[in-house]
């Protein structure tokens, strides 16, 4: 389920992404349940909330390290369950 939830969460993230460059511009805005939601398209090169910017490598390296511990220790059988099988997966 681990690996079911985190192809599905990488799919939707990057697929989101893929249609916000084709179809929207930068600081454009479209409805989406109006009025109570809306997408905005703006660039960020650090993290949540344009923190850390420029430092966008080092997010890299460590969703790396994260992801190389996550599978370690799901290999080791220390994650176990369901709830750490959701958890882990997103």
């Amino acid at each position: 389920m681990f690996y079911i939830i985190s192809l599905i969460v990488i799919a939707i993230d990057q697929l989101s992404k893929l249609w916000v460059r084709s179809s929207m511009v930068v600081g454009g805005s479209r409805p989406f349940l109006d009025p109570y939601v809306h997408f905005e398209y703006y660039q960020n090169s650090g993290a949540a909330f344009s923190s850390f910017q420029g430092y966008g490598k080092l997010f890299v390296v460590f969703a790396v390290f994260v992801t190389a511990v996550i599978i370690y220790y799901r290999t080791k059988g220390v994650l176990k369950g369901t709830w750490m099988e959701l958890a882990t997966g997103f």
